[in-house]
């Protein structure tokens, strides 16, 4: 599933090559990916599912052009899922990076609640060569009580040397007044 449009105001579009989840924090708790499982498709988000098939669905994601300018599309993935999910296999993860690195045109916004996996996927995969410019890794932090996900986005540039590492704060349950947003785009 993708959507060339995505009403998201930080991003142009989403491609969801997994879909479901599992609730890992009280910022999982008003899930607007599982509201909308449960409305269009009567539930089932709970179960985690890898879909190969999407991975073609990179190629629509050519430039925005407005007028005479023209910037790179900004894509979410898995707007309805977490790519760092336990139930997803490596092995996948490697189809959807690969997939990813081959489309460098587009920037691409992965986005997760499970740093953890991330940074060991990530060094894994990237080691000292370094995360390619176009692939953007986040992590959500509702409130202060998940800060130290920003810690672990840190201490992965640390690791693997310097990306575009971003948060989003939302939905935003509680105060983060205690956010270190120092080294994060």
């Amino acid at each position: 599933m993708a959507s060339l449009n995505s009403h998201i105001s930080w991003t142009d579009s989403t491609w969801n090559p997994t879909t479901g989840c599992t609730k890992v924090s009280p910022g999982c708790d008003h899930c607007y990916a599982e509201a909308l499982t449960n409305r269009l498709w009567g539930g089932g988000f709970e179960t985690v599912r890898e879909h190969p098939d999407r991975l073609r669905q990179v190629r629509q994601f050519g430039p925005i052009i407005d007028g005479s300018t023209v910037r790179p599309r900004m894509v979410f993935v898995n707007s309805m899922s977490d790519l760092m999910h336990d139930n997803i296999a490596d092995a996948f993860r490697d189809q959807v990076f690969e997939t990813m690195e081959g489309a460098p045109r587009t920037v691409f916004q992965i986005l997760t609640k499970r740093p953890m996996t991330l940074r060991r996927y990530i060094e894994a995969r990237y080691g000292a060569r370094g995360v390619p410019s176009h692939l953007w890794l986040g992590c959500s932090v509702e409130d202060n009580r998940v800060r130290g996900r920003i810690d672990m986005l840190r201490r992965l540039k640390d690791a693997v040397g310097d990306f575009t590492a971003f948060l989003s704060v939302e939905p935003l349950i509680g105060p983060a007044d205690r956010h270190d947003y120092s080294g994060i785009e």
